[in-house]
């Protein structure tokens, strides 16, 4: 660690070619209004079969095509207007599909922005060549009406670190919900032949109708220490991996967004095909930035936070569910945080401490990404920080959906090298590889 404030350049810069995509489509329900429920009812209802039929199978070549099982989404909207108008229950299944089908609009979930995304390791490391390993990027998708929704990437690493990110598999699926998501907690489901690439979380709650926003996944395991490092280590280059087996579970900090309120919630996975999704309680679980260690630490889980928006926290629970009180971690300092701080996703375990990412808000609302060391045994220490940021908006990449903003919701080791995809003012996503050991040694000690 440096006692300068210099920053030199540390990471290698490469485009990735993800942004705003228009191809990106899923499905959704339209007009359950009570008067066009009754309307259109009664309207297929007089329909003769020969017209049900026309309409349906124009309306099946026209989008069987860009859905996966068409057919299935066209009988739970007609189960849906069941609920309203229950003579349609005994109709035969030509005329429900259709009716199903006048209740269905075509939504591209990431037609304005594909940003803020986060990375680490999949949870399926067979079939590579020695040295690589397989990762899960998420990001997040903005489609008309500002409403976010999660994607996956599938990603692999190379032994120098170059990164390969799969593109999307179309079509997409936003799966099967389980439980009632007004309740608070609901699980998603996927098919086993859903590829990770196809899979989307749209928000399906009433406190994430304008949608979930910014996932910072990380692999989560109690094994923690050189052991425990060591372990999934090994794990990762054998290529057995199976989250139930190995101890290791899947996390990721989600904020929910109803149009007024934030609402903290925790993504949980284990193989990235069932996702249950629960708030958070506890007077610390508010506001956003929240970023889940990946290891217990004292026999308790622990998290980074911002409560009051502009300083950060940091909080222990016995309960991955309920986090309480919260203690100052740093407040801004720096000219280029001085608006406000915030994570930017979870810890990073190295042998000289936990490497955090973090951004910084300057003069005119400019975001930057930097890092803060906290010490391994109390992470509430923290040891040093970024005097300058290690990622700024270029000044020929400040234009965009968002203007002057560059941020990650997460990073990831490989060997010696942090892998940090981010993106550029809400509109590309960039990967920035650097080695560890150079990003540590500019941060200068507090």
């Amino acid at each position: 660690m440096n006692t300068t404030t210099s920053t030199p350049q540390l990471f290698d810069i490469r485009e990735t070619g993800l942004g705003p995509d228009h191809s990106l489509i899923i499905a959704r329900t339209f007009g359950l209004s009570a008067d066009r429920v009754e309307r259109i009812t009664a309207h297929i209802a007089g329909l003769n079969d020969a017209d049900v039929n026309r309409i349906l199978d124009e309306t099946h070549r026209r989008f069987a095509g860009r859905h996966r099982e068409v057919e299935r989404l066209f009988d739970e909207r007609a189960a849906l207007i069941a609920d309203r108008a229950p003579q349609t229950s005994s109709w035969p299944d030509e005329r429900r599909r259709l009716l199903g089908a006048c209740f269905l609009m075509e939504y591209s979930i990431a037609s304005a922005a594909l940003f803020n995304p986060s990375i680490c390791p999949h949870p399926d490391q067979s079939g590579l060549r020695s040295g690589q390993r397989r990762a899960v990027v998420s990001l997040r998708a903005v489609g008309e009406g500002h409403i976010s929704s999660v994607l996956f990437r599938e990603a692999t690493v190379g032994n120098g670190g170059e990164v390969e990110i799969a593109p999307a598999v179309a079509p997409l699926d936003t799966g099967r919900i389980e439980g009632d998501p007004s309740d608070g907690e609901y699980t998603v489901h996927f098919a086993d032949d859903v590829p990770l690439g196809a899979r989307v979380l749209f928000p399906v709650a009433p406190d994430e109708k304008v949608g979930l926003e910014d996932v910072r996944l990380v692999e989560f395991t109690d094994h923690g220490g050189p052991a425990g490092r060591e372990r999934a280590r090994a794990v990762g280059d054998s290529g057995e991996r199976d989250g139930a087996a190995t101890g290791v579970s899947y996390y990721g900090t989600v904020t929910g967004y109803d149009g007024e309120h934030v609402i903290p919630k925790m993504i949980e996975t284990g193989d990235f095909r069932s996702f249950r999704i629960f708030p958070l309680s506890g007077a610390g679980a508010a506001n956003k930035d929240m970023g889940l260690f990946p290891r217990k630490i004292g026999g308790r889980y622990v998290m980074i936070g911002r409560q009051d928006g502009q300083r950060m926290s940091i909080m222990y629970s016995d309960s991955i569910e309920r986090w309480d009180a919260a203690e100052l971690l740093r407040e801004p300092h720096f000219d280029w945080e001085i608006m406000q701080i915030g994570g930017c996703g979870s810890p990073i375990e190295t042998d000289e401490g936990w490497l955090l990412p973090m951004h910084g808000v300057g003069p005119f609302r400019r975001y930057s990404i930097g890092f803060y060391l906290l010490d391994r045994d109390d992470p509430a220490r923290v040891r040093a920080v970024s005097p300058r940021p290690a990622i700024e908006p270029a000044d020929d990449e400040r234009d965009g959906y968002v203007p002057n903003v560059v941020y990650t919701c997460g990073a990831m080791l490989h060997r010696t090298s942090l892998i940090m995809p981010y993106a550029v003012n809400d509109t590309a996503i960039h990967l920035a590889i650097g080695e560890t050991k150079r990003i540590i040694d500019s941060l200068v000690e507090v």
